[in-house]
C-alpha cells in the first residue's frame, strides 16, 4: 500500500510538472497550475494510478480507449466540483472544437489515452523499480509524511479559497446592487430600443466581471494562503518550500 501511495505522489508531480511547462511554454510567464500549493497535481496522481491497478492483459487499443473514457470522467466530475463549490474554473476547453461545457474535450481526451499506454507500457516500469528499491520501512515514512503534508496542504487551500469567495461574494452583491440601481435610473430616460441595446451591453459586462471574477479567485489563493501561513507561525524558509 505504501508504494502505491509513492506512485500517486510521483505521479501528482509529473503531471504538476507538465501542467507548468505547458502553461508558461503557452503564455510565456511562470504559473503553478496545481489546485493546491505543493508542487502536485492530485488528478495526475488519481488517473494514473489507476490506469496502473486498474488495466491489465489488455491490447493497447483497450488502454488508449479506457484511458481515454477514465480520463474524461475524472476531468468532468473534479472541474465541476471545483466549480460548484469554489466558483472558478482550473482549466477551460471552451474554446477548444468538440468540447463539454469547457470541462472536457475530444483533443484532451486524446492525449490522455496515449498518455495511458505510455504510462502501462514506458513509464511505470522505471517508477515501479524505483520505488522497490526503497526499503519498505522507508516506504511507509514517506508515505506517511506525504500524506501528512498533502493534507496539510489541502486544508490551507480550502481555507484560502473560503475566504477568498466570501469577500468576493460581499464585492459581487455590492457590484450587482450598484448595476441594477444605476440600470434603472438610465432606463428611466431611454426608449425602448435603447434599453434593448442597454440590456445586451449588462450582460457582456456581467459576462466579462464573472471571467475576471473567477481569474482574481485563483490569483488571490497564492497570497491569501501566505497571510495563513503567517497567522500559523511558518517560518520564512518553510513558506519557500510550500510555493516551489
Amino acid at each position: 500500500m505504501s508504494e502505491v501511495i509513492l506512485w500517486f505522489f510521483i505521479y501528482s508531480s509529473i503531471g504538476w510538472i507538465y501542467e507548468v511547462l505547458y502553461a508558461t511554454l503557452t503564455r510565456h510567464q511562470w504559473e503553478n497550475r496545481g489546485f493546491l500549493y505543493g508542487p502536485s497535481c492530485p488528478i495526475y496522481g488519481v488517473g494514473a494510478v489507476s490506469c496502473i491497478l486498474l488495466l491489465h492483459n489488455l491490447t493497447s487499443w483497450q488502454i488508449f480507449l479506457i484511458g481515454m473514457v477514465g480520463a474524461c470522467v475524472l476531468e468532468y466530475v473534479t472541474a465541476s466540483t471545483l466549480e460548484r463549490h469554489f466558483h472558478a474554473k482550473w482549466w477551460d476547453y471552451s474554446k477548444v472544437p468538440l468540447n463539454i461545457k469547457g470541462y472536457i474535450c475530444l483533443p484532451a481526451a486524446v492525449g490522455f489515452g496515449v498518455a495511458a499506454i505510455l504510462i502501462k507500457t514506458c513509464i511505470h516500469p522505471y517508477v515501479s523499480q524505483f520505488t522497490k528499491a526503497i526499503p519498505y520501512v522507508m516506504q511507509d515514512v514517506l508515505s506517511y509524511l506525504l500524506i501528512a503534508l498533502i493534507a496539510a496542504d489541502l486544508s490551507l487551500t480550502i481555507a484560502s479559497l473560503t475566504s477568498i469567495n466570501r469577500k468576493l461574494e460581499e464585492v459581487t452583491a455590492s457590484f450587482d446592487k450598484k448595476m441594477e440601481d444605476r440600470y434603472v435610473k438610465i432606463g428611466q430616460s431611454f426608449s425602448r430600443s435603447e434599453l434593448l441595446v442597454m440590456g445586451k451591453v449588462k450582460k457582456f459586462t456581467n459576462e466579462k466581471y464573472d471571467n475576471f471574477r473567477d481569474k482574481l479567485r485563483i490569483a488571490n489563493l497564492k497570497e491569501k494562503g501566505k497571510e495563513i501561513s503567517n497567522k500559523l507561525g511558518m517560518s520564512k524558509t518553510d513558506e519557500n518550500e510550500i510555493n516551489r
